[in-house]
């Protein structure tokens, strides 16, 4: 038997090495700026579902610039959610809602798990147009991101956004014409059959 003066043991060392390469591999170098970056990312898409759920309500009628429009619009942008609503309010040149998005993104895994949430209040604009006319005269919808009110927090998940943010690109479009419902023919109600 041999008797050991000192130094690491071989499974010592296995194991130290085995912990070292473990934890470099898990270490993607995800940083809290990736979970802010995927946060934004999100929420511009968020901005974009707002605006195209505007268009949509607009397009059935272009024509009210009343409270029960302006009602309707922040319904349609909420999905039913009036908790999102801050305010929906008949201007002189049409109808405005304000309303507040959050987000949580997470990247990683692991140890290297990171999470942010951001939150912002959008101000979409509806001008009237024509019922009938073409696209260019229906009116316009705009969206973008506007400070919040004095006291207005955003929601991601049900809790209260870490930060706000009024750095998201806008969007403006003309409002199209309704989509028709899809027809099933035989019943004579269809346009051409």
């Amino acid at each position: 038997m041999t008797a050991r003066t000192g130094g690491p043991r071989p499974a010592r060392v296995a194991l130290l090495v085995s912990a070292t390469v473990l934890l470099t591999a898990c270490g993607s170098g995800v940083t809290a700026s990736d979970a802010v970056g995927q946060a934004e990312i999100d929420l511009a898409q968020g901005l974009a579902r707002v605006h195209d759920a505007a268009l949509n309500e607009r397009a059935a009628d272009p024509t009210r610039v009343d409270a029960a429009a302006a009602d309707r619009l922040g319904y349609a942008i909420t999905g039913g959610n009036e908790t999102g609503v801050v305010s929906a309010t008949v201007t002189p040149d049409g109808v405005e809602v304000v309303t507040t998005i959050g987000v949580r993104a997470g990247v990683g895994g692991g140890l290297s798990y990171d999470q942010a949430t951001l939150g912002a209040c959008l101000l979409t604009h509806a001008t009237p147009g024509a019922l009938t006319g073409d696209i260019g005269e229906r009116g316009t919808v705009s969206t973008e991101a506007v400070p919040c009110p004095d006291g207005v927090v955003p929601v991601a998940d049900s809790a209260p956004v870490e930060a706000t943010t009024t750095e998201l690109q806008g969007r403006s479009s003309p409002v199209p014409r309704p989509v028709s419902p899809p027809c099933f023919g035989g019943s004579g109600d269809c346009v051409g059959g």
